[in-house]
């Protein structure tokens, strides 16, 4: 069984043709846009966890949806090869509970081993989606997951645009950034600021005008920064900026500027992973 620890959201999706996806159990996305139970088999994605049991066994592809639990910490079984593993590492999916060392399929990233040895907690590709998925071949390029026939429908795991810098402003790389006024600015406890995603390179704009300097951004994306004040329970829940390499609680930071989604944190050194 694999079971959702923190955070995610429920999606709906449509399930393949003669198959049954049961509750609690790692799935994917096949290569024509529909929900197949997880397994070391090329042409598949990892997005989750099954919320409900949906047998389509005698049905066609489409004809019922299963609920599924994406961008979420999930607790799974280890197989042997991760034994005495390090943290921090990708893993891969061997079946629809157990994650290994090597496959075909990634299965996001390995955060957690218990005591055991036998299990620990992954934390999910981040993947972003509509309300409503359209069925359509899928494909993978630049980290996106999309349809080939269907510009209005995409799986988006990231995504990164170019943003014109605010005036006086020095960018700094994998620091999060915000907007105000529609100039990109470092992230801090300032009113006004929505947080954005974190900058892919370092720009210096601190001798130019509005708009003088452009910088990617990251968006829809993943990343480590220092914490102050948050501990486990914070976990799944939103984290505020303190400062552009710094998350903190909703009673710590003055303007409550959303930094995104804490996803993990490790209390004895304040490091936590951002979903933004």
């Amino acid at each position: 069984m694999a079971t959702r620890v923190y955070g995610g959201k429920i999606v709906s999706f449509p399930v393949a043709a003669t198959t049954t996806i049961t509750d609690n159990e790692l799935v994917c996305i096949n290569g024509d846009g529909f929900i197949v139970t997880a397994s070391d088999t090329s042409g598949i994605f990892f997005i989750g966890v099954a919320d409900q049991t949906v047998s389509n066994i005698n049905g066609g592809d489409g004809d019922l949806n299963v609920n599924v639990y994406v961008n979420c910490t999930i607790d799974v079984t280890l197989d042997a090869s991760l034994l005495n593993s390090a943290l921090d590492i990708e893993v891969f999916i061997s079946d629809s509970t157990t994650v290994k060392s090597v496959g075909s399929v990634s299965a996001g990233e390995l955060r957690y081993i218990a005591d055991s040895g036998l299990t620990g907690y992954i934390i999910t590709p981040i993947y972003q989606y509509y309300d409503s998925p359209l069925i359509g071949a899928v494909s993978v390029s630049n980290g996106i997951i999309y349809t080939n026939n269907r510009t209005d429908f995409r799986y988006e795991l990231a995504r990164n645009d170019s943003f014109p810098i605010a005036a006086g402003e020095n960018i700094i790389k994998n620091t999060l950034v915000a907007l105000l006024g529609g100039f990109l600015y470092s992230a801090t406890d300032t009113a006004g600021l929505l947080v954005i995603g974190k900058a892919l390179y370092s720009k210096d704009n601190t001798l130019g005008i509005d708009g003088a300097l452009n910088v990617d951004v990251l968006q829809g994306g993943k990343e480590y920064f220092d914490t102050n004040g948050l501990v486990m329970t914070d976990c799944g829940h939103t984290c505020y900026v303190n400062n552009a390499t710094t998350l903190t609680t909703q009673a710590i930071s003055v303007n409550k500027i959303q930094a995104g989604i804490l996803m993990w944190v490790n209390v004895a050194t304040n490091r936590g992973l951002l979903r933004f």
